[in-house]
């Protein structure tokens, strides 16, 4: 339920995070880009926090242990070029 900041050169940051909806994405080394983020944050804050409730719901949906197993897997597989087996 927290907005989460993240670099961008953090490789999960594109999958966990929806700009301005639970989080965003500076640039990863760059003290102004962070700056300008927790800007925007400052503006939206309220809203964030009224809508707490569906930022946990949507990230309990989209990022379950189990559908970060199978991403994590698929990623696995993708990067040593051998298909999964079968089950």
């Amino acid at each position: 339920g927290l907005y989460v900041m993240a670099s961008d050169r953090i490789g999960a940051a594109c999958d966990a995070i929806r700009p301005g909806w639970n989080g965003d994405t500076f640039e990863g080394g760059s003290a102004s880009s962070l700056a300008a983020r927790l800007e925007d944050l400052r503006r939206v804050l309220d809203l964030v926090a009224q809508r707490r409730n569906e930022i946990v719901a949507d990230a309990r949906e989209r990022l379950s242990i189990d559908q970060m197993a199978a991403a994590f897997s698929a990623a696995f597989y993708q990067a040593i070029g051998v298909a999964p087996a079968r089950q």
